[in-house]
């Protein structure tokens, strides 16, 4: 147990002193080869190879190992690949639902775009039905004012002024 401790501890500390290795990025061919080596080591990778010191048994252990980081290379790759076609499908979604309410706000556009026409057609004639309206109480104002005026003559002047007055009410000229 205290081996299996002791085996521990020298890992973390190996692991401590990979980091620290790995933000070192000028270091020389030779120096990454020997601390490969001693990770190796260290890792426990040569274990079976102390006890029956072959060179397959090496060869063996080395194998497993490549064996092994394809094994993790695959699955890093697969992840990426899962996480690629999970974003896709949302980005794929996003891009349908965008051109959903595109459509729905082009409609909604094209429709009050008609509707403001209607609005300026109708606005149009309301301003001539108001000028003939004016143009129509000018008239009545004037035959009013001239009755008015036949009202309150004397008599003797009435009689001119009803010769004056219109026989039916027309629109008066601006």
């Amino acid at each position: 147990q205290q081996q299996q401790q002791q085996q521990q501890e020298k890992r973390r500390q190996a692991s401590a002193k990979d980091s620290s290795d790995d933000q070192d990025d000028d270091d020389s061919d030779e120096e990454i080869y020997l601390s490969l080596a001693a990770k190796v080591h260290r890792e426990g990778f040569l274990a079976p190879v102390a006890a029956g010191g072959s060179p397959k048994d090496l060869l063996k252990v080395l194998g497993e190992a490549v064996g092994n980081l394809q094994k993790e290379e695959h699955k890093s790759e697969a992840q990426l690949k899962n996480i690629f076609l999970a974003n896709f499908k949302a980005g794929v979604k996003r891009y349908a639902s965008f051109m959903v309410q595109r459509r729905s706000l082009t409609a909604l556009r094209d429709n009050l775009a008609k509707e403001q026409d209607k609005l300026r057609v109708a606005n149009a004639h309301l301003q001539g039905t108001h000028a003939k309206l004016q143009q129509q109480l000018r008239s009545f104002g004037l035959f009013a004012q001239k009755l008015s005026h036949l009202a309150l003559a004397p008599e003797d002047e009435a009689s001119g002024l009803l010769k004056t007055l219109p026989q039916d009410v027309q629109p008066a000229q601006l």
